[in-house]
């Protein structure tokens, strides 16, 4: 019996499968060719997405959305809930907020002169979380007038 040898011309290995020897046969498996190295990365496959593919030609930003909606291009529609602005304007603690609400409220509690530990209290997160939407929002910061130092609006 005559042994089959792998197709690779350098090659002296036994063949195993698709005419490669183990080795060549891996290679392929994990790089895509017998003869090693990385794949070739391409870009994202949503026409104008400039980030490197990670998973099924998407890349991570993209992938997650088809994960999650089954569609890459999905975008949530950021509708904003006057009523509960309003109401978490007005002082009620808040339920669940979206980001457009949150976004909305802080603009308005700026507006009014608030500071950004007063807007946290209302609500209900962290200074850093108002920096971080005030910033966003290209908010400057609300200071306390001079020479007060009670943390409490001047009358």
């Amino acid at each position: 019996m005559k042994i089959r040898l792998c197709s690779i011309s350098s090659c002296r290995a036994p063949r195993l499968a698709r005419g490669w020897c183990e080795a060549h046969y891996r290679r392929w498996r994990r790089h895509g060719h017998p003869l090693g190295g990385r794949r070739h990365r391409t870009g994202c496959r949503v026409t104008g997405c400039p980030n490197p593919h990670g998973a099924k030609g998407l890349c991570a930003m993209h992938y997650e959305r088809w994960k999650r909606h089954g569609d890459p291009q999905f975008v949530t529609v950021a509708e904003v809930d006057d009523v509960v602005v309003e109401r978490t304007v007005l002082g009620d603690r808040p339920g669940r907020l979206t980001v457009a609400e949150r976004e909305a409220v802080v603009r308005r509690l700026h507006r009014a002169g608030l500071r950004d530990g007063q807007i946290a209290e209302r609500l209900d997160i962290g200074t850093s979380g108002v920096w971080t939407i005030r910033q966003r929002l290209n908010l400057p910061a609300n200071t306390a007038p001079v020479g007060d130092f009670s943390g409490r609006c001047a009358a």
